[in-house]
């Protein structure tokens, strides 16, 4: 079989339509996994990925420099698992650069300036890529899937668009997503401009309690 390299993944898996997966482990052996925004394909061999919300992920590489990524093709939904290992963090130069630019457009579109803010473009070595078997569903149970969830995010711009306030619509929106969709545990992320922060909010449709951005 022939060894993958960056240059043979889907371009999709680069252009932060479907975000990517980075896992690490600690010195214990305690793993940490978080999202990613977007991974930045410097050369053949090595890619860069954007440091903003890195704490418990900057300490484990600290001590175990190896991870793992998973890429994920947004238009055949293939995923690919990255076998990569740290190399340094780059705050200034043509990297950081682009990087930094491309971050702060997706911040001023979702008014994020702050939270989306670059610390530094750490850089990785890819040793090695291994495609992910994924169960494909037949065309036509695809296409009826797709009709449905259609109509259920139909149905909830609806729940959210009747909302009057806040509570309510997180409420209504939550308990929809759990009950329609599937999605038992979820939150949100809202800024408050006034005082210049990030409010999470730990809320969920159903126990148990876990915020993801929504």
């Amino acid at each position: 079989m022939k060894r993958l390299s960056l240059r043979d993944l889907p371009s999709g898996c680069f252009e932060g339509v479907i975000p990517a997966v980075l896992a690490t482990c600690s010195d214990d052996g305690t793993p940490n996994a978080t999202w990613l925004s977007h991974v930045f394909l410097l050369d053949n061999r090595q890619i860069a990925l954007s440091c903003q919300f890195f704490r418990k992920t900057r300490a484990n590489l600290a001590v175990n420099p190896h991870a793992q990524l998973l890429l994920v093709a947004p238009n055949s939904i293939q995923q690919f698992r990255l076998e990569i290992r740290f190399l340094r963090s780059e705050k200034q130069g043509r990297t950081f650069e682009v990087m930094k630019s491309r971050i702060e457009a997706i911040a001023s579109v979702t008014r994020m300036d702050e939270v989306f803010a670059l610390d530094s473009a750490d850089v990785f070595e890819v040793d090695a890529i291994s495609p992910i078997e994924v169960e494909q569903a037949s065309p036509g149970v695809h296409s009826e899937r797709g009709a449905d969830r259609l109509l259920e995010l139909s149905r909830l711009t609806e729940v959210i668009g009747s909302s009057t306030d806040l509570r309510t619509l997180v409420d209504s929106g939550l308990g929809f997503l759990a009950t329609h969709l599937g999605y038992e545990s979820v939150g949100f992320i809202y800024w408050k401009s006034a005082s210049k922060h990030c409010t999470r909010s730990p809320r969920a449709a159903t126990p148990p309690p876990a915020w993801a951005p929504a």
